[in-house]
């Protein structure tokens, strides 16, 4: 077992610039309408699906690059429902899944759409009762499709483009009950879930693996002599063909610890690692991803409430590096929730701040550099929560909601620093500040030292190189 401690200097925050440049806001709906997921197509529109708050219906809206509505689509399915998951395919066709009710039946539905948003074909899968539903990319033209039947088992299925069903597989452990079916993820060999189960007024994960032929290669109870624990799909993260890393949050005999354990989906368990105590709601916010750069990372509250963003050893689950995310201080409630990578592994970390019940609310957000260093903090122009957020070439995409004005889509275009290359401000890091900083290699120039260490040598021409086009995206 092993113990982190956030040791580190908390920074300071002051950016004297904005380095998000707001490039528009689109409403691709009216009020009420809370997004749960997006996807680029090829030509970098974006689509979005989720619910129409104040009515029985579900949304798909595709939204271009300049913000342009292109189209939008409402339609109910029986008497509620919700899209929480899309994935584009190749001829930029998509399909889209979530959970219908007719009457009293509660089911799960996956529609194909045409890239205008046109009906294609529909799947319905009856008699399931799903907290999460999820479609993830499989091999060779397929789909996973995850959904429940909630307080019995996780239900599996892998279909084809056209929405044929491959295979199915209902999971039920044999000495528990599937309490909340929770989510999961994909890779080219294997399927990984990740529901919470029950047994005599305990909670706690299992982690169920199979392959993309429907073989159950490993289903494990993580910590089920807790008092109660749960996990999701944020907290699972998932590498190469069989690697697996399953994190959740348990209430134990010394308070409430988030732990994370890495497996092989043949072998089994490979390491535990356990964080200090801190409370539930913190806990709860536990995330795991893998960045481009092929490090396993992960967000976890310290005990005296900073939320600490850590690259963890995903061979032996040892902490790498730590960086407690710093706040402004500025309101009386602050943090962050939703995290991205970019292709140079620079972390964005997405949230708000607002006094009292939610007076002066902000959003904001955190950039931090592939070493976790803060690189700017800035407060954004929407006063809203966030909903959903997504990277893409150069650009933030932010999805915001509230009760009483259209739920805007915010596009920021990301604008680089000096300390990162831009050294004639022109934003954009190009051939111009890399013939500037070799003209000046070797001397002590400050308007070159990108890292202030007194000498402009091959420290700085590596970062430089680094983020070479960074601001120069359209």
């Amino acid at each position: 077992m092993i113990r982190v401690f956030a040791c580190l200097v908390l920074l300071s925050v002051g950016v004297a610039n904005a380095q998000l440049r707001l490039q528009w806001h689109a409403p691709p709906s009216g009020s009420g309408t809370i997004i749960e997921d997006g996807a680029f197509d090829r030509a970098g529109n974006l689509l979005l699906v989720g619910s129409a708050n104040y009515s029985s219906s579900v949304i798909m809206a595709k939204v271009a690059p300049s913000g342009r509505l292109l189209w939008a689509r409402l339609i109910s399915i029986g008497s509620g429902g919700n899209l929480s998951t899309i994935v584009v395919l190749p001829d930029d066709s998509f399909v889209t899944a979530g959970s219908y009710r007719v009457g009293g039946a509660l089911g799960t539905v996956v529609l194909k759409r045409s890239p205008s948003g046109e009906y294609i074909r529909s799947l319905f899968v009856p008699d399931t009762n799903p907290d999460t539903v999820e479609v993830r990319r499989g091999p060779n033209d397929t789909l996973a499709l995850m959904t429940s039947w909630w307080n019995l088992r996780i239900i599996t299925l892998s279909i084809d483009h056209d929405l044929n069903v491959r295979w199915r597989r209902d999971y039920r452990p044999l000495t528990a009950l599937i309490y909340l079916g929770g989510g999961g993820r994909t890779t080219d060999s294997i399927i990984a879930r990740i529901p919470r189960a029950y047994v005599n007024s305990r909670t706690f994960p299992y982690l169920v693996v199979y392959d993309h032929n429907g073989t159950l290669l490993n289903s494990q109870a993580l910590l089920p002599d807790s008092i109660e624990g749960a996990a999701g799909s944020s907290m699972l993260a998932l590498r190469n063909s069989h690697e697996v890393y399953a994190g959740l949050f348990a209430l134990g005999p010394d308070g409430w610890r988030n732990h994370l354990f890495g497996f092989d989906a043949y072998a089994g368990q490979l390491w535990h690692t356990s964080f200090e105590p801190t409370d539930s709601l913190s806990a709860s916010s536990f995330r795991v991803w893998f960045d481009p750069l092929d490090r396993l990372m992960a967000v976890w509250n310290d005990q005296s409430g900073f939320r600490v963003l850590l690259h963890i050893d995903k061979e032996t689950g040892q902490v790498v590096r730590g960086q407690p995310l710093p706040l402004p201080g500025i309101h009386q409630r602050e943090g962050y929730g939703l995290f991205l990578s970019d292709a140079r592994g620079a972390v964005y970390c997405i949230g708000v701040g607002y006094d009292g019940n939610f007076a002066n609310l902000r959003q904001m957000a955190l950039k931090l550099d592939r070493n976790l260093r803060p690189v700017w903090h800035q407060w954004l122009t929407v006063s809203a929560l966030v909903s959903w957020s997504t990277y893409d070439r150069g650009h933030l995409y932010i999805m915001s909601y509230g009760s009483s004005a259209p739920a805007p889509l915010s596009k920021y275009k990301i604008l680089p620093v000096f300390s990162e290359g831009d050294v004639n401000g022109d934003e954009c890091i190009d051939d111009a500040d890399l013939a500037k900083l070799l003209e000046g290699y070797g001397t002590a120039d400050p308007s070159l030292d990108l890292n202030a260490d007194g000498i402009v040598d091959g420290r700085d021409l590596e970062e430089l190189l680094h983020n070479f086009g960074l601001g120069c995206e359209g």
